[in-house]
Order: C-alpha cells, then sequence, then structure tokens
C-alpha cells in the first residue's frame, strides 16, 4: 500500500480504539469478527461485535464504512 493506505489502515486502528474505550465506559462486551492488519500496525479491515444494554440505539447510525478525507493544502475553501 502507498502512503495513503498506511495512513488509512492506522486510522482504522485509531478508529476501532475509540469505539472500544467508549463501549468500555458503558460496560459492553468487544468482540473482533475478523481483521487483517496492515505492515504499520493498522488494520486494511476489521469487523467487530458489540453486545450491552442499549448498544443499538447508541451506535445504530455508525454501522457501514467511515472514511477520511484530504484537503490539499492549496485548497482555499475547505470542503
Amino acid at each position: 500500500a502507498g502512503t495513503g493506505g498506511d495512513e488509512a489502515g492506522i486510522f482504522v486502528g485509531d478508529l476501532f480504539k475509540a469505539y472500544c474505550r467508549y463501549a468500555d465506559l458503558k460496560k459492553w462486551k468487544v468482540e473482533i469478527v475478523s481483521s487483517s492488519e496492515n505492515s504499520v500496525g493498522g488494520y486494511k479491515e476489521i469487523i467487530a461485535l458489540i453486545k450491552g444494554k442499549g448498544v443499538y440505539s447508541r451506535l445504530k447510525f455508525e454501522a457501514g464504512t467511515h472514511r477520511v478525507q484530504r484537503v490539499p493544502e492549496t485548497e482555499s475553501q475547505g470542503r
């Protein structure tokens, strides 16, 4: 993977850690169903199951793909 792919994998790892910390605060259980690590300590993909009281109502809009969109330094308007 190129630089963008490595950064994306690190982002996936950071995002997963954030979800795990949130789940821990809520006393929810996190189970990794499937994962594929990359060479820089992140993930190409991770699928997790989170169980506990109120999980669905709190996380129902989090399903699916998450992405980061870079804004070039030369772009003055932002996105």
